[in-house]
């Protein structure tokens, strides 16, 4: 009995002992949402990281940790579907307590497996249940009732025209009695009045009679940058001492005159044009070019004149090429806005570009 006794006594005191000890540790309490996240540390916050617990039965959330000496620690935590949040660190000491907290977040695959695995759609960047929303399936996708009849119509070969389905024939022939009730006639694959038929025909027409009459061929059209529209545009300028009417026939036709040393910006529709400049105020020879313009390109086309030809004492012939490089003359250059001497050019409205010069108006 009294070996009994003595035996307890020990026990008790190697109790007393532990407790003691135990309450002196520092004791880290890790927990996650949701639980049952596999915890992980490091020394240093870096790889390798490794489980806590045996490889068999790593510690996972909740989890209390006992450390006996000061120090500090990471941890992590890990768990399926999941992302992986970033580590914490924890101080260890003597008789203090911290709780780490873990806040987990579902990968966007996780979502979309629960989302499909419950029959839900990714529909309009929402999961939904589509039968529940009213929607119905059509090839392979859902959708509106609304919108499947108009995927079946198409796919018959079908188009919208003023709120009715109907074929491209029928289309056609309903858009062509609107025009023509509005008093539009199909020319060059546009719609347009008589009055700008007429006014493009008789420009195609000049430009077919300076073409087999007898012109001169100047330089081509120079690229001198790009625009950022779909479009292209022309700075034609009168390098002589004579109004010229210059005539675009192409896509587009139209036409513009511009007095002596006048230039103008105009945007065309892209694509190959014939151009004619005719002098107005004497008769000299036109000028006639052939040119295919491209989109988002800005060019420059000038007209010097005919070349000069003076008769010197010596009997030679003096061009006004060997004048300015004689005489150290500039040439001609291509100015950055229309002008007419100090003016610029106005528009068809007679309203002046103020931010660059640039004709918005149509040219008559």
């Amino acid at each position: 009995m009294a070996l009994k006794m003595k035996n307890l006594w020990k026990f008790l005191h190697l109790f007393n002992l532990i407790t003691l000890v135990c309450s002196g540790c520092s004791v880290i309490r890790i927990e996650s949402e949701p639980s049952g996240a596999t915890l992980l540390h490091s020394s240093n916050g870096m790889a390798p990281w490794k489980k806590l617990g045996s490889p068999d039965h790593p510690l996972v959330t909740p989890a209390v940790l006992r450390r006996f000496r000061s120090d500090q620690e990471f941890f992590r935590v890990e768990k399926s579907g999941y992302a992986s949040p970033l580590p914490r660190i924890a101080e260890t000491y003597p008789f203090h307590r911290e709780t780490l907290h873990f806040q987990l977040e579902k990968t966007p695959q996780t979502i979309e497996r629960e989302f499909r695995d419950k029959g839900y759609i990714l529909y309009q960047n929402q999961w939904i249940d589509p039968k529940g929303a009213g929607l119905v399936e059509y090839k392979g996708e859902w959708m509106k009732p609304e919108e499947k009849f108009a995927a079946e119509q198409k796919d018959r070969g079908m188009v919208l025209y003023e709120g009715k389905w109907m074929t491209l024939e029928e289309k056609e022939k309903a858009f062509r009695a609107v025009q023509t009730s509005r008093g539009l006639v199909s020319f060059k694959e546009r719609w347009m009045t008589r009055d700008e038929k007429n006014q493009e025909e008789l420009i195609d027409q000049k430009v077919d009679e300076v073409s087999s009459g007898v012109h001169r061929n100047p330089d081509i059209p120079g690229v001198v940058g790009t625009i950022t529209e779909n479009k292209t545009r022309i700075r034609v300028l009168n390098g002589t001492g004579n109004q010229i009417i210059f005539y675009f026939s192409g896509k587009k036709s139209l036409r513009v005159a511009l007095d002596p040393y006048e230039s103008q910006n105009l945007d065309i529709l892209p694509g190959k044009y014939r151009i004619a400049g005719v002098g107005v105020n004497r008769d000299i020879q036109p000028s006639f070019w052939t040119f295919e313009f491209k989109p988002g390109f800005r060019y420059s086309l000038v007209e010097e004149g005919e070349p000069l030809q003076i008769e010197s004492a010596e009997g030679l012939a003096i061009s006004p090429d060997i004048i300015r490089k004689q005489y150290d003359i500039p040439e001609l250059k291509i100015p950055d806005s229309p002008t007419s001497g100090t003016r610029e050019k106005p528009n068809a409205n007679g309203v002046t570009d103020e931010k660059d010069g640039v004709n918005k108006g149509g040219l008559q």
